[in-house]
């Protein structure tokens, strides 16, 4: 069996098709090159109100061109990572694709430069100050543990050591 993860796989085959209840459906069929190398799964994709932009940007990170569903040659011999969840169906467990990432890393639509990396980080900084109070908080259950009356607060490490070392 396939083991959960993320694995560099090849796409051997693409189909057009129709689900058991009429929904236009698309199936690429996938080979692993890492991993299980030379097991073969498929991934499903369904152009329902929900599931038409998720089918579609799976189909761009398999490397669909174009806007032309009728052709989807493209995607054939092209490279991606898949994302591999086993899950139980039928009462048995099996592999299931659940995301095709392109190659390559994270991608972003619009990078900031540096001078807005810059006031981003400005911006932010509260916030991580807020955030690192609240895990650095003993707690219970997931929720933070008030202070026992009369008990002395504890030194935090800005009361301990100098505030302008940079870590």
């Amino acid at each position: 069996m396939i083991s959960d993860g993320t694995f560099r796989a090849v796409a051997l085959s693409v189909e057009l098709g129709f689900t058991s209840n009429g929904h236009e459906q698309v199936a690429i069929l996938w080979q692993l090159q890492e991993g299980h190398v030379g097991e073969k799964l498929a991934w499903y994709g369904y152009f329902t109100e929900k599931g038409t932009n998720i089918a579609l940007k799976g189909l761009r990170a398999a490397g669909w061109k174009g806007d032309d569903l009728s052709d989807l040659s493209s995607i054939i011999g092209s490279e991606a990572l898949l994302v591999i969840q086993n899950e139980e169906y039928d009462g048995k467990m099996r592999p299931k694709v659940r995301f095709i990432n392109r190659l390559g890393g994270p991608v972003i639509k619009d990078t900031m430069d540096q001078g807005a990396a810059k006031k981003f980080a400005a911006r932010m900084k509260g916030a991580i100050k807020a955030f690192d109070i609240a895990e650095s908080q003993p707690k219970v259950s997931g929720k933070p543990v008030a202070a026992a009356k009369g008990q002395a607060k504890r030194p935090s490490n800005d009361d301990e050591t100098d505030s302008t070392i940079p870590f």
